[in-house]
């Protein structure tokens, strides 16, 4: 007779990133500061779309739009792992998990529903300047006409930015340097957060440099390759997210599994002696009965 994995659960228990308590409290204090700078910032700039109104215009529609989605994605996770992180309380429950999954993906698919909505409306708009002459580059849209404006939003996107490249990197490092995070999950992590360094590197520079030079024009070439330097790092990570959410559900689902896979081959075959010696004694027991 096969047999099945009959386990039922009602919770899962998170891996935490580090048992050092120093660092625990300095990832916390990193990931509050990059979670109130995003929000801010995406609070900013649904507030310069509504007061400026040179800004209500479709495009800019979609970016106010767009930061709100941003907001409630990152407000699906980051909270309860900054509380989590806070509480030492590693534990969610199923139904809590589902609902986090569930608004996880819809915000996601939003936010992919409005960047292609936005992509197609300036693809309309180049599209309609190219018929009319030909052009070597592209001149966009800055975010407002307020000099002072201007440079609030260049420092909070330079802060955004700062924070999200040092928070990365001091992941990686930390990955890199204790070894009871040498382990599959941490690997995909480390270039889970190389790969997002690349990928906000690919536009937010450029954006800051057109802000401090008042030059909002691109060339065709620059355009091509910015382009195709997102795709390619935002491809990676929807593939790191992937293997990262299925190595989670092997090691949920099938718990011995993933310790053989993974696991030291003298320990695992440690508990393959304790596994068979209890297996025996529970045999003796019942056969002296």
């Amino acid at each position: 007779m096969k047999t099945q994995n009959l386990t039922s659960f009602s919770e899962f228990h998170l891996l935490g990133f580090s048992e050092d308590t120093d660092l625990q409290l300095i990832l916390f204090g990193l990931f509050l500061s990059m979670y109130l700078v995003t929000v801010l910032g995406n609070l900013l700039i649904i507030l310069a779309v509504i007061s400026d109104s040179h800004l209500h215009t479709p495009m800019y529609f979609f970016l106010s739009n767009l930061s709100f989605s941003d907001i409630c994605f990152i407000s699906t996770t980051v909270p309860k792992m900054i509380v989590d992180n806070l509480t030492q309380n590693r534990v969610i429950s199923y139904e809590d998990c589902l609902t986090q999954m569930s608004f996880y993906i819809l915000f996601v698919c939003m936010d992919h529903m409005l960047l292609t909505v936005m992509g197609y409306d300036r693809f309309i708009r180049n599209m309609q300047a190219i018929n009319q002459t030909a052009v070597s580059k592209f001149f966009l849209l800055e975010l407002t006409d307020d000099p002072e404006l201007l440079f609030l939003i260049f420092y909070l996107f330079l802060s955004m930015y700062l924070v999200t490249m040092i928070g990365n990197l001091l992941i990686i490092l930390a990955v890199s340097s204790d070894s009871h995070l040498h382990t599959p999950m941490y690997f995909f992590l480390s270039n889970l957060s190389f790969s997002d360094n690349c990928l906000i590197t690919c536009t937010v520079p450029k954006m800051l440099a057109n802000t401090v030079a008042q030059d909002w024009s691109i060339f065709y070439t620059g355009c091509l390759s910015q382009v195709c330097s997102v795709l390619v790092f935002g491809g990676l990570e929807s593939f790191l997210l992937t293997v990262m959410a299925y190595d989670r559900y092997v090691a949920i689902c099938h718990p011995l599994r993933f310790r053989t896979c993974w696991q030291d081959p003298d320990v695992v075959a440690h508990d393959k002696w304790r596994l068979n010696r209890d297996l025996n004694e529970k045999d003796f027991e019942k056969s002296a009965l």
